[in-house]
């Protein structure tokens, strides 16, 4: 049987089957229990086992997975896939197993980091365009493309409320600096964060780097993806704690691990921001650099973290700051995963390589939940978000 998963064509209750001796009534009734189960409820509904998908769907495991020599989408076909019911959402369910390229390992003084054994085989939900959910977590589809692990629990719903108010403000009379931060509901689901550190002065404003941190810079960074670290020239950040804080209570809070992070192999020396001219009325500066490879230098940042850094373009942004979960874990049990996200579930600080459980994305779970700003002249900007499911 060959299929094409669409929106409006998926919505239906029920499934009209066309076989060779006429119509048949399919109702997604039957379930499917494996890997993703819990013990008491099943995670999704099996609605129709074994299929064959052919064109642009068929295509979409093999280029998710960054797969060399995937057929073009007129030439790709695809068996045994299982088209799954989530909540109101369709899916197609695949077991994709990559092809081997044997394994690179990565030593330094402290520690050994052995990339993903090949072959392995993932469980992968996808659709017509995308793949949405990849588990175990990949190292490359899970972190780089921003694929969370597929669901283990039962559908529930989630609404994201934001308290009043929405946006705030802290401002440096003495520099001229304005540290903003902003909410708002993101039509995925999730809420947008937005921070950034504005100039209000009406002409060019330098101002040294001073390394004020509210919190440790990594703890402010950890919605940057990258390999070596928290870049050294963006100077503001923003961390997502579960439970309600303040200003004055922040000490020993754990930040959530809003992006995992892909250890790479040997890092450069990064330069260091020394100072940030910032233009007239403007979040964009131009940074002094000191030290790193070819020593000092220049460029142009945007302090706002809704955009990205992409090759060619001096912009940091880390997944358009929309939030939805985190992630707890790393890739290996030893303690020096490729991929590592946050603390495991028991363990009272965050980590630099979490071991005891696998990498895996959580979705926000009900509660309140803040978000705190800063930037490296020590402002800080507090809201607060709350989740309830159903």
């Amino acid at each position: 049987m060959s299929v094409g998963l669409s929106t409006l064509a998926m919505v239906a209750i029920v499934i009209i089957i066309v076989a060779s001796v006429g119509f048949a009534l399919y109702l997604p009734t039957t379930s499917h229990c494996g890997s993703a189960c819990t013990t008491s409820s099943v995670i999704y509904q099996t609605v129709e086992s074994n299929m064959t998908l052919r064109g642009q769907a068929a295509a979409v495991p093999c280029v998710g997975f960054n797969e060399a020599n995937c057929p073009s989408a007129s030439n790709s076909t695809l068996r045994d896939v299982d088209l799954i019911l989530y909540g109101n959402t369709y899916y197609y369910l695949y077991n994709f197993t990559e092809t081997p390229t044997g394994y690179s390992t990565f030593s330094n003084a402290t520690t050994t980091i052995t990339s993903y054994p090949k072959p392995s085989t993932f469980t992968t939900w996808f659709t017509n365009s995308s793949v949405f959910c990849i588990s175990p977590a990949h190292p490359l589809t899970n972190t780089e493309r921003q694929n969370p692990t597929c669901p283990t629990a039962p559908y529930s719903s989630m609404t994201i409320a934001i308290r009043n108010p929405s946006s705030t403000s802290a401002l440096n009379s003495s520099s001229g600096l304005r540290l903003d931060l902003a909410l708002a509901l993101n039509a995925s689901g999730g809420v947008a964060v937005v921070a950034s550190v504005l100039n209000t002065r009406s002409s060019t404003n330098t101002v040294a780097a001073e390394n004020q941190w509210p919190l440790g810079a990594e703890d402010m960074l950890m919605w940057v993806q990258g390999y070596c670290g928290p870049p050294p020239d963006l100077p503001l950040g923003y961390a997502i704690f579960q439970g309600n804080y303040s200003p004055g209570n922040l000490t020993g809070a754990t930040p959530l691990a809003l992006e995992a992070q892909p250890l790479g192999g040997l890092c450069p020396a990064q330069p260091v921001a020394s100072s940030f001219a910032f233009n007239p009325a403007s979040d964009v500066a131009s940074v002094s650099e000191s030290g790193g490879i070819g020593g000092g230098g220049g460029e142009n940042v945007t302090t706002s973290t809704a955009c990205q850094r992409a090759p060619g373009i001096d912009c940091w942004w880390g997944g358009l700051g929309t939030w939805s979960g985190y992630w707890t874990g790393s890739t290996q049990q030893n303690g020096a995963g490729l991929v590592s996200g946050g603390a495991c579930p028991g363990q009272t600080a965050s980590q630099q390589f979490p071991s005891g459980c696998p990498l895996e994305f959580n979705r926000f779970a009900p509660g309140v939940y803040t978000v705190v700003a800063g930037d490296e002249w020590g402002q800080v900007a507090i809201l607060h978000f709350t989740v309830a499911s159903s």
